[in-house]
């Protein structure tokens, strides 16, 4: 799912606020035996001009700098932490199958017990 997002870097120690970044990033919802979490697949960059369209670009491809690199794998660390796109992903993607795996678990224990 690619969804905007605005990145807010800090310094080392939490020092202040070194970057705040505008950006998409497509991500989706892993699961594990602790519970979800964020996967990051890609952090995508504006390089349009003023007045043009939106033309966005993966900030990990050749065309782009050492920077750029460094700079979208700190957002992506960053996105992957981040509680509130966590949140965001989980109501997105889990409404419906959350009610279907519910359902299932109270129809397996009906039979049990039948």
């Amino acid at each position: 799912m690619r969804i905007p997002y605005d990145a807010t870097l800090t310094l080392p120690g939490n020092r202040g606020v070194f970057l705040e970044y505008p950006c998409e990033i497509d991500v989706s919802l892993g699961w594990d035996s602790s519970g979800p979490y964020v996967i990051v697949h890609d952090v995508l960059t504006d390089v349009s001009h003023t007045f043009e369209p939106s033309r966005y670009v993966s900030m990990f491809s050749e065309a782009g700098t050492t920077l750029m690199a460094q700079i979208g794998h700190a957002i992506a660390d960053h996105a992957a932490e981040d509680e509130w796109l966590l949140d965001k992903l989980v109501d997105e993607d889990c409404s419906p199958r959350a009610a279907s795996v519910a359902d299932a678990r109270h129809q397996a224990m009906k039979e049990a017990v039948l």
